[in-house]
């Protein structure tokens, strides 16, 4: 199956399921992505997937790991500009409940809202990363 076919996919399937820390979060989205493309899971490798069921667990077990952006680094390496990202790479932006990973659709990017997929502008975003 091609990059865009697995991307549309996961999308799809992804659009359906309600937000829940711990199990369906903007962490566990990106980290699902990355097996679907890869067969590892960054989240399950560092051991926490599935070890936190609330925002402010989250955020201390993100704390701990130094932030999502030095978290992503180490499993995908140096990110980019938006400016360079292709549809399936993984990004970070800031959104209205703070720093958030999603996948890059192309010109949008998807990211988990409360009971669907919401998507912003990619050149808002503030990193990407290839996978």
């Amino acid at each position: 199956m091609e990059r865009h076919e697995k991307l549309e996919n996961y999308i799809n399937k992804c659009n359906s399921r309600k937000f829940v820390w711990g199990d369906n979060d903007c962490c566990t989205f990106a980290s699902n992505w990355v097996e679907e493309l890869t067969g590892a899971n960054p989240l399950e490798e560092l051991g926490y997937y599935g070890k936190y069921t609330t925002r402010e667990d989250a955020e201390k077990l993100l704390e701990l790991l130094g932030g999502v952006e030095e978290i992503v680094d180490g499993k995908l390496g140096d990110s980019t500009i938006p400016a360079f990202a292709i549809a399936g790479d993984l990004v970070c932006g800031d959104l209205d409940h703070g720093e958030t990973l999603g996948i890059c659709l192309g010109v949008e990017s998807a990211f988990l809202g409360t009971h669907r997929i919401i998507t912003r502008k990619t050149l808002d975003m503030k990193k990407i990363w290839r996978v």
